[in-house]
């Protein structure tokens, strides 16, 4: 099976605040496959959600490019982008993006709407992902009603669900307690380490690092990398 890679080549962005321009992204380049974990630290507001909003397609570069499995992301359409979020590309968002009005289990059944698996295969699998991040009797309930931790795990049962070649995350593991966050860790690798997606993971210092194939810091819009013993270091 061919193995997708995710590539962004010279990506530039800049907001505009008034009559200024303020670079966010400057001539970032980066690829990932499946088997990799690319860890992206960096402060908050330093841009990291603004690249993933880019590499997922939900954001263009003002100039640069990204491609998917050899397609530029910016010569598709939106139909063609929002389903390849939904079954190939998939996004952890840190605000959660679940939908108020649907239950979890609605929340997390929408990306196999297209899928080709029956109606019993799409429920085996959702109810087995929910089990695995403790949410079986939490199926029914809207995301008003669940925890801040538990909205995030809904979020990360929704991208698993659709078993992406790519995942990214945004600070997948931000807002539970250890021991969550490690069951999270180990979900998320699990489908890098059989080889069949590749891991980008956003965060301001509390994903483990020991785990990353490539560890950067996004600093003043550059992509600086880090070396297997800076990062050790850095994690202890």
């Amino acid at each position: 099976m061919k193995k997708s890679s995710l590539e962004a080549i010279h990506l530039r962005r800049s907001f505009r605040k008034g009559v200024q321009s303020i670079p966010v992204l400057q001539d970032i380049n980066l690829r990932v496959e499946p088997g990799e974990v690319v860890v992206i630290r960096g402060k908050s507001g330093a841009g990291k959600s603004v690249l993933l909003w880019i590499l997922s397609g939900l954001d263009n570069p003002d100039s640069g490019k990204v491609l998917f499995d050899g397609r530029e992301l910016n010569t598709l359409g939106n139909s063609q982008r929002s389903e390849l979020r939904r079954s190939r590309l998939g996004i952890i968002f840190q605000n959660f993006n679940l939908i108020g009005s649907w239950n979890t289990y609605e929340n997390v059944a929408i990306v196999l709407r297209n899928s080709a698996l029956s109606p019993l295969e799409k429920s085996e699998r959702i109810h087995r992902i929910l089990a695995d991040l403790g949410l079986s009797d939490r199926l029914q309930n809207l995301p008003a009603e669940l925890s801040i931790g538990q909205q995030q795990r809904v979020a990360i049962a929704r991208t698993l669900a659709a078993k992406p070649e790519i995942i990214l995350a945004d600070e997948p593991t931000g807002d539970v307690d250890p021991e969550t966050g490690a069951e999270i860790i180990e979900m998320l690798l699990s489908p890098v380490k059989a080889g069949k997606a590749g891991l980008v993971v956003a965060t301001h210092g509390n994903f483990p690092l020991a785990v990353a194939t490539r560890v950067y810091t996004l600093s003043d819009g550059v992509l600086i990398p880090f070396e297997p013993s800076t990062a050790s270091a850095a994690q202890s």
